[in-house]
């Protein structure tokens, strides 16, 4: 498909500055969706291990003995935190709210 005359004026008029603002804004983008393929990834990863975990405390310790301690609860806050858009200020704070709600 040829360029229409539109296209080729606009071509024309781009000056250096204007080339280089879309090489940056163009690599931004590329990093960006690298950024952020990387960091899904990894957050597979992550909750992939906690339920290898879990299977493997499961195992380990029993039925009863797993749901006593309340595994699934703490792994639910950590999957929270990892998966939350935001940053909680202290890590610990998800666990004493859930703490609260034992009373």
């Amino acid at each position: 498909m040829c360029p229409n005359g539109t296209e080729l004026e606009a071509a024309a008029t781009k000056t250096p500055e204007i080339e280089a603002f879309d090489i940056i804004n163009d690599g931004k983008h590329k990093e960006k969706h690298a950024a952020n393929q990387f960091f899904s990834s990894l957050l597979e990863l992550c909750l992939s291990l906690i339920e290898e975990e879990l299977a493997q405390i499961w195992e380990s310790a029993g039925d009863e003995r797993f749901r006593a301690a309340r595994y699934t609860e703490a792994t639910g806050i950590l999957r929270d935190l990892i998966q939350s858009a935001t940053f909680v200020d202290f890590l610990t704070l998800p666990a004493y709210d859930a703490l609260g709600k034992l009373k």
